[in-house]
């Protein structure tokens, strides 16, 4: 019998194995750093320029968040985090300046968002978050004046590096693994059928 199948199905799961193994140190390891809490502004330490106190919006409440920016023509990156989140929850958040110019409003029922667009010119934005939710919820605000700058990413010992890179490898394991054992399991099945068929002479 043709030991091929076996073989596939075995490494797919060895490499499941490993991305569990990966992703259960990795999480171990953000945890005990963050006491229990695994909060987006200290994954993405040296990302954000500014980032808010965790702050609790009442149902059916708003809070403003203000960031200056001091470029223009560059991107604005922000994000919002329900730090208690639930699902049903929900918060709007729109996006003004001092001078009342709008620039959207965006519905989030995710725990993180985020979202970009470029300052036409240096300004104070608004960021008027609504509680949509039936019970308090609170929220982190992160705000990146030109992100691609940010030292994040090159950094090898910046928390991104060490929580984000290391969760990206075990994800795309765990999608080799299933494919590799999801054709293992059906080279054996085919292996299994040709060689149970009778061979007369």
């Amino acid at each position: 019998m043709k030991k091929r199948g076996p073989i596939i199905s075995s490494c797919g799961l060895g490499l499941l194995l490993i991305s569990f193994l990966i992703a259960q140190s990795t999480l171990l390891e953000t945890n005990s750093a963050m006491s229990g809490q695994i909060l987006v502004p200290d994954v993405f330490e040296g990302m954000f320029e500014y980032t808010t106190e965790e702050t609790q919006i009442f149902a059916g409440e708003s809070n403003t968040f203000s960031f200056s920016t001091t470029k223009e023509g560059v991107p604005l990156l922000w994000g919002l985090q329900i730090t208690n989140f639930q699902d049903g929850d929900s918060v709007s958040i729109e996006t003004t300046n001092i001078f009342g110019d709008n620039f959207g409003k965006h519905e989030q029922d995710e725990p993180i968002a985020f979202e970009m667009f470029m300052i036409p010119k240096n300004d104070i934005y608004n960021f008027v978050v609504r509680n949509n939710a039936e019970r308090p919820l609170s929220v982190i605000m992160m705000f990146s004046e030109d992100p691609h700058n940010s030292q994040a990413m090159t950094n090898p010992n910046s928390p991104f590096m060490k929580t984000v890179i290391p969760l990206a490898v075990s994800g795309i394991m765990v999608i080799v693994g299933i494919v590799s054992l999801g054709i293992g399991i059906i080279l054996s099945l085919v292996d299994w059928k040709r060689d149970s068929k009778p061979k007369y002479i």
